[in-house]
């Protein structure tokens, strides 16, 4: 088809050419009949015959000239037609320059956003809120109101005067509202799910018979109710060694309870390095009608003794709490009374610093209960949680709590540096605070936040501290007192130093650290 209509074409402009040239030619010799007075004619044919040979010879220029007319007409009716598909159809076409500076809005864009869009920056009107690269487009969320989400795709047209860029986008601003509705009903599930499962958070013990201060069954707690059992009814005394909040007391009070003492008399006194003679001094009986003083002994006779923080009994006292245990030992007994001694120190090392009674500490550590920090026997942590929480309902007159997987397990996470006592603290707080039937955690990130960087802030004080004294005991060949000692250097008397040495258990054998 291509080839024939090429050679019609070429046939159709031969002919064209040889009828210019014998109408040129006829032209020309009728001009010269007609100067001949041949022909009685006045107008000259040859130059009418001229214009229309070059009007012949240029079909092609005449032909393309026409075609071009008609195909501007169909690009104006084409780019009419798209034009008014743009304003009219239902998705936002919005249009800037290199500046940013909207230059187009289309009557969908206008209709929703306004009408004052033009000449404003792009980047005042939209923000762009996040890229969705699954499937390559542009989120932009409106500055102001209306708020809107448009999902958009762009184009840019670069041309050589300038460079211009199209939005084309559709509204997703209902989409993500029920989005953010569907989010929120998966989160109320989700708590709804966390209460349901505090059902299953861990088996509880209740029976009618339960002892108000029984720990219930955890793994270190489980060992030692059953240990405490074993020994209750046994007369040895017994050590109980831990920091400041590990349990000593709930410990000292269980066996108390186990034993066959539970309903002779008990008295917990705590020593002090001030108070001497604590066996012989007169003890003042709280009971209304006493008409009489006797000594702590005289009172717990048969009964049981608990001595709290044994480091810091004096020397006589240290002596003579020597020769009761031995009086015990053989027999020879005055007073029938069990001890139960409690510490926060390392007994063994106030020994090897003469700060202890030696033969004293061989007696006491006969039968030792070691309570670990709180942070190292976490398990324990749901049963004393449960325990404190019915302790404080019933205190407070609050209806029973439970408590959540997740608010245990935020519980775990913390390394309780005052151990049982600080969590003892932090479950009443949260009964108090608590609405419904649920114990709520309330502000307890930001408690636990603020805790470990108080401990560590204390610890790197303390630690500088400790290296700094350190550091000038040895340069001071660990000279104490007197001239050129450190405590002049450190400007303290002798008294005050050895005290902040004792508290920072710097010895000669410690190092500095680098």
């Amino acid at each position: 088809m291509m080839a024939i209509s090429s050679f019609d074409r070429t046939s159709f402009k031969f002919q064209i050419q040889i009828t210019v040239l014998l109408l040129f030619l006829s032209s020309n010799i009728y001009d010269v009949l007609m100067d001949l007075g041949i022909i009685d004619a006045s107008i000259y044919v040859s130059e009418y015959a001229a214009i229309l040979s070059i009007l012949l010879f240029n079909f092609d220029l005449i032909t393309d000239l026409y075609k071009g007319t008609k195909h501007r007409e169909v690009l104006f009716l084409v780019s009419s037609n798209f034009n008014k598909l743009i304003q009219e159809i239902n998705l936002y076409v919005i249009g800037y320059n290199e500046k940013k500076e909207v230059n187009f809005v289309n009557s969908f864009s206008s209709k929703i956003l306004g009408n004052d869009l033009l000449g404003k920056t792009f980047t005042s009107l939209f923000e762009e809120y996040e890229d969705d690269k699954a499937d390559h487009l542009t989120l932009y969320k409106t500055v102001g109101k209306p708020f809107k989400y448009i999902k958009t795709s762009i184009i840019t047209l670069n041309t050589e005067s300038n460079k211009q860029t199209y939005i084309i986008g559709y509204d997703i601003t209902e989409k993500r509202r029920e989005q953010k509705k569907l989010r929120k009903t998966l989160q109320e599930l989700h708590l709804l799910a966390e209460e349901l499962e505090q059902e299953n958070t861990f088996l509880k013990v209740e029976s009618q018979n339960t002892k108000p201060n029984e720990l219930f069954v955890g793994s270190f707690i489980s060992s030692i109710e059953q240990e405490v059992k074993r020994i209750a009814n046994h007369k040895s005394t017994v050590l109980i060694a831990g920091e400041v909040g590990t349990g000593k007391k709930y410990v000292a009070d269980l066996i108390i309870e186990k034993s066959n003492r539970a309903t002779k008399p008990h008295i917990v006194y705590n020593c002090h390095p001030s108070i001497k003679s604590i066996f012989q001094s007169r003890y003042y009986e709280s009971k209304p009608n006493s008409e009489y003083q006797k000594s702590i002994m005289d009172v717990v006779n048969n009964g049981t003794l608990i001595l709290s923080n044994i480091e810091n009994m004096s020397d006589n006292d240290q002596e003579q709490l020597l020769s009761m245990l031995k009086e015990q030992g053989e027999k020879r007994l005055i007073y029938d009374v069990r001890f139960i001694i409690t510490t926060t120190k390392d007994l063994l090392q106030l020994v090897r610093e003469r700060k202890f009674n030696t033969e004293l500490y061989q007696y006491l550590s006969i039968y030792t209960i070691h309570l670990p920090q709180l942070k190292n026997r976490r398990e324990d942590i749901p049963y004393l949680t449960d325990y404190f929480m019915k302790q404080f309902c019933d205190q407070h007159n609050v209806d029973e709590l439970s408590i959540s997987m997740a608010s245990l397990k935020k519980l775990q996470s913390y390394d309780w540096p005052e151990n049982i006592k600080e969590l003892r603290l932090v479950v009443q707080k949260a009964v108090l605070a608590s609405k419904g039937k649920t114990l709520r955690l309330k502000d307890f990130e930001e408690y636990k936040m603020k805790k470990e960087n108080e401990t560590k802030a204390f610890l790197t004080l303390e630690g500088n501290e400790r290296a700094y004294i350190l550091k000038i005991l040895n340069s001071c060949n660990w000279k104490i007192s007197g001239k050129n000692s450190a405590s002049e250097v450190l400007g303290v008397n002798e008294a005050t130093l050895r005290s902040k040495m004792k508290k920072l258990s710097i010895l000669k054998e410690s190092k500095v650290s680098s």
